[in-house]
């Protein structure tokens, strides 16, 4: 009986862990992933890489990541193909409100939760600052 009631006691502490922790740990393990693969995108921006579209469109395939690339005046730099699975209209949405909180960021990176109307799923919208020369910000 003792034994049963330990078993039961480890199973529903294991339980409530996973519980807590998992979801936490699942959400800093996503931003990390798209810090670096946005690091990696903006190093390429800057060393002026030949193949710079292609190489975010593997990023973005791979990683399995909608990217977009655009300046200040609306001009599109980059966005995926329409093969992606994505459903573009709710990223493209809140894209205003992304480039209001970076330019407000003094070129930190940004990032918040996009509620897609269900109730335990939420998307990470990340963004930051490629160039600031004046007159001519560009986007990730």
């Amino acid at each position: 009986m003792y034994f049963l009631t330990f078993g039961i006691g480890v199973i529903i502490l294991i339980w409530s862990m996973q519980l807590y922790l998992l979801n936490h740990s699942y959400e800093d393990m996503k931003t990390k992933e798209v810090a670096r693969v946005a690091s990696l995108i903006t190093h390429a921006y800057t060393q002026g890489t030949e193949n710079l579209t292609s190489g975010i469109q593997e990023l973005s395939i791979n990683n399995d990541f909608y990217v977009m690339m655009e300046s200040n005046a609306g001009y599109l730099y980059f966005s995926p193909e329409a093969e992606t699975r994505m459903p573009v209209y709710s990223y493209i949405a809140h894209a205003p409100q992304l480039k209001s909180m970076l330019d407000k960021s003094q070129r930190l990176p940004v990032s918040f939760k996009i509620s897609d109307g269900r109730e335990k799923y939420s998307t990470l919208a990340y963004g930051c600052i490629l160039d600031s020369t004046p007159g001519n910000h560009v986007y990730l």
